[in-house]
């Protein structure tokens, strides 16, 4: 709670001299292996942040590049197309869906990232379904191995 209360206002404090203008979610292997979610976050200096200023929130997290086993973080052979979609779409030379780029008015005490303000409304495939609960299965398992089973019990 306490650490909350911090980071709204260390918020609060940059929009005071500064304008949000835009949040790019990056690929959550930009640093393989520490468990982040990457973003860039550009500012327009000494400009207060207007509270009615719509924000551009972009998922890129698909940015052309994979983990390759004992190598790293390598290009796919997209990823020159994807970060000129990218410039161009953040200088409004191209359009794009709404699943990219979101734009909304923010709040210090909000999330910034592309995932608070973009609503998925598609109906998932079985498959898609069938995954989730794989995937909830496999971590409560893991959880419950290794004692924070806990987790999951009802209060």
């Amino acid at each position: 709670m306490v650490k909350q209360k911090l980071k709204n206002c260390i918020k609060k404090n940059i929009l005071k001299n500064n304008t949000l203008e835009a949040v790019i979610t990056l690929n959550t292997n930009t640093f393989h292996g520490v468990g982040v979610n990457p973003v860039i976050a550009i500012f327009t200096p000494n400009k207060p942040h207007n509270p009615n200023k719509r924000v551009s929130f972009v998922d890129f997290r698909d940015d052309g590049y994979i983990v390759r086993k004992h190598v790293g973080l390598v290009g796919d052979g997209t990823q020159n197309a994807k970060r000129k979609h990218l410039i161009n779409v953040l200088n409004g030379d191209e359009d794009d869906s709404n699943k990219f780029i979101v734009k909304s008015v923010i709040k210090p005490d909000e999330e910034w990232l592309h995932s608070f303000y973009y609503f998925n409304d598609e109906i998932p495939t079985d498959a898609d379904f069938e995954k989730t609960v794989q995937d909830y299965l496999a971590f409560k398992f893991d959880m419950t191995v290794h004692g924070r089973g806990d987790l999951f019990d009802q209060s």
